[in-house]
């Protein structure tokens, strides 16, 4: 134990230093944090708090309301709020409407074709008259046959749908994106598209996790969506994509590194986030809520 203790001396000398160049970036971070739970507070929503106010960073994969490890959960979770929208949030997250009057919303819909084999679309809304595939993603880079998946939900519509087709995934997954398509994939008006390579698939826009933290954040904020439990969902929802998805520090975990002894995992998060990214994300969500 006393070997113990002598290391930890040495990690209390060298912490300092090592968060001295992330100092300005996390006392910032603490004061947005704290101005966004008066934002909450003094917003029409029913919570008083902001979603990182509490903190659901916890390695074990198990705990909490969601098997994170799965892809197949977020993906029901997401296809929930879609189902329950009343069209704040679907209009805020795609690029065209869906009519929450019949609105059909289903998981892991598959397809079967001759020459493609069978395909499954990870989340499918059908609308009267527009219809929307989601290809899920956190981990898993196998993202090719999202095209074909795209062209198959079309191929067996039978009410002749506009569509419209999403890749879903985090954006520190951009690098292994562009490793799958190369110069197919383009930005345009402020979106990634990927083009598609022939007649049986169909192109396909990036969707990624902090665009649908946001429009869940500016929903809430802005009493779009009339259902407390819509509300109560997307906010538990957006606490565990910024937590778990985006890794950012929950409000928490700041005021521990500000003034304790830390452990491992805070050094690892230290490493790997970048507060930088955290605080242009919540600027960008909360502008967007004071301009409109």
């Amino acid at each position: 134990m006393s070997q113990l203790d002598s290391s930890w001396h040495v990690v209390d000398e060298w912490w300092p230093r090592y968060t001295g160049g992330l100092t300005a970036e996390l006392v910032e971070l603490h004061d947005v944090l704290r101005e966004l739970n008066e934002q909450w507070e003094a917003s029409a929503c029913p919570f008083d708090v902001d979603p990182l106010a509490i903190n659901w960073t916890t390695d074990i994969p198990q705990s909490g309301p969601l098997r994170t490890n799965q892809e197949e959960n977020w993906s029901r979770w997401l296809a929930q709020l879609i189902r329950d929208s009343k069209g704040a949030f679907t209009a805020a997250v795609f690029d065209t409407g869906l009519d929450p009057q019949g609105l059909q919303v289903r998981c892991e819909k598959a397809f079967q074709d001759e020459q493609l084999h069978d395909r499954r679309v990870d989340i499918i809304a059908q609308g009267p008259d527009r219809g929307v595939t989601v290809e899920v993603k956190i981990e898993d880079e196998h993202y090719e046959k999202t095209g074909q998946a795209a062209y198959l939900a079309e191929k067996n519509d039978q009410q002749g749908r506009t569509w419209a087709h999403y890749l879903l995934l985090p954006k520190r997954k951009s690098d292994e994106l562009q490793g799958s398509f190369g110069d197919r994939v383009r930005e345009t008006d402020s979106r990634v598209r990927i083009d598609p390579v022939n007649d049986e698939e169909r192109p396909v826009t990036v969707l990624y996790w902090s665009e649908i933290a946001r429009a869940i954040r500016q929903t809430i904020l802005t009493d779009a969506e009339p259902s407390d439990h819509w509300r109560a969902s997307g906010y538990l929802f957006t606490t565990l994509i910024e937590q778990r998805i985006m890794d950012c520090y929950p409000l928490s975990t700041i005021e521990r590194i500000q003034t304790e002894r830390v452990g491992i995992s805070d050094v690892t998060r230290l490493q790997t986030i970048d507060p930088a990214e955290q605080l242009a994300h919540l600027k960008a969500t909360h502008t967007e809520v004071h301009h409109g």
